[in-house]
């Protein structure tokens, strides 16, 4: 009988081809490259850095004094408040406030030049502020001229001298007469200027211009002295 032929030994281990290692070492023994190191500086663009502190620099005192506001027309010395007074070149709190007490206690300034009287407006002040500062002067309407007649001439002395009652006599007698209407509306016309809250002479003057035909003229006079009686 044949004998069995000797069977080889079996092994894990299996043989690699040559260059199929060779490569697979390079990969193995590769050394890792070097990472950069990480950091939070990001590198600015030249000039935006320069840029960004300009705008953020400040000049010296800018930060310490308060933005200056002025006023760019004239202003009534006798009715500017505080605070306008206060936005004058040249003026601060202490002199706007002088000024304040100055009116209170001497009343309406007629003359700027009076400024020169308050203990913190010295001469160079003054002429500083002039250009800034007016004074109001009310205009006074003219006093048309009083009629000549013996008559009107009477009646218009009464007014003069206060007496109203026997002034608004006379001219009443002259009315219901329909004698000088014309001129007795000019006197009664002077005459409420020179009394304002007196209702009788608005009375008489609304009469005059009734009987001389004028009625909305007459209704006008009679509606203020109405309102006076109020």
């Amino acid at each position: 009988s044949a004998e069995p032929e000797e069977a080889e030994p079996i092994t894990d281990e299996v043989e690699a081809e040559p260059a199929a290692y060779e490569q697979e070492e390079e990969l193995v023994s590769a050394e890792p490259e070097e990472a950069e190191p990480i950091t939070d500086e990001v590198e600015a663009e030249p000039g935006v850095l320069e840029q960004e502190e300009e705008l953020v620099s400040v000049e010296p005192g800018v930060l310490e004094t308060k933005p200056e506001v002025s006023i760019d027309i004239a202003i009534d010395v006798n009715t500017a408040s505080l605070a306008q007074l206060e936005q004058i070149p040249g003026v601060g709190f202490i002199v706007a406030q002088s000024i304040i007490d100055y009116r209170e206690k001497h009343g309406t300034i007629e003359d700027l030049d009076e400024l020169a009287d308050i203990p913190d407006i010295d001469k160079p002040i003054l002429e500083e502020i002039r250009p800034w500062l007016f004074i109001e002067t009310l205009k006074e309407e003219p006093v048309e001229e009083i009629s000549k007649e013996p008559e009107l001439l009477d009646a218009w002395h009464a007014i003069e001298s206060g007496k109203i009652e026997v002034a608004v006599g006379q001219y009443q007698q002259l009315i219901k007469d329909h004698r000088y209407l014309d001129d007795i509306i000019l006197d009664l016309t002077n005459a409420t200027q020179l009394y304002p809250d007196e209702v009788p002479v608005f009375v008489a003057l609304g009469d005059a211009y009734f009987h001389n035909d004028e009625l909305q003229e007459a209704l006008d006079v009679y509606l203020q002295a109405e309102e006076l009686l109020k």
